[in-house]
């Protein structure tokens, strides 16, 4: 749901501040979100497989009579998945900045191409941000 939200924002932003064809620069910078949805997939399941791992090790180590277990902090395991979201919008940024450098005819048209791309990207990194730090708490029947 917050890819399809990012694309119509996206669509919004191409349409308000790059001008032009707008169809084709929707196009054009769409694959610069590539990065930042690998990022925001790759965080939203860092911690299943995180806790997966401390799973599976345990259990060997108590097939072997030994005591392999890890606290799980989720401190860190959060501040990996921010550090994944952030490397996906920076990759984000530059390859928007490559897409606009080379579809642009002026210096003009780069300016609004990144913009749009700029501003996408930020509303989509802070929905991922709020998402990934909304407080995990167990219900009780």
């Amino acid at each position: 749901m917050i890819t399809l939200g990012a694309a119509g924002l996206l669509y919004l932003s191409t349409k308000v501040f790059a001008g032009g064809n707008t169809k084709q620069k929707f196009i054009d910078l769409s694959y610069a979100f590539i990065p930042l949805a690998l990022s925001v997939y790759l965080a939203e399941n860092t911690f299943r497989f995180l806790k997966g791992m401390f799973l599976i090790t345990g259990t060997i180590g108590k097939l072997f009579g030994k005591v392999w277990e890890f606290a799980v902090n989720f401190q860190t395991i959060n501040n990996i998945q921010i550090l994944l979201l952030l490397a996906g919008f920076i990759f984000t940024l530059w390859a928007g900045y490559l897409i606009s450098k080379r579809v642009s005819n002026s210096e003009k048209e780069l300016r609004q191409s990144i913009l749009a791309t700029g501003v996408t990207a930020v509303v989509y990194l802070f929905m991922g941000v709020k998402i990934l730090t909304i407080p995990i708490v167990p219900i009780v029947l």
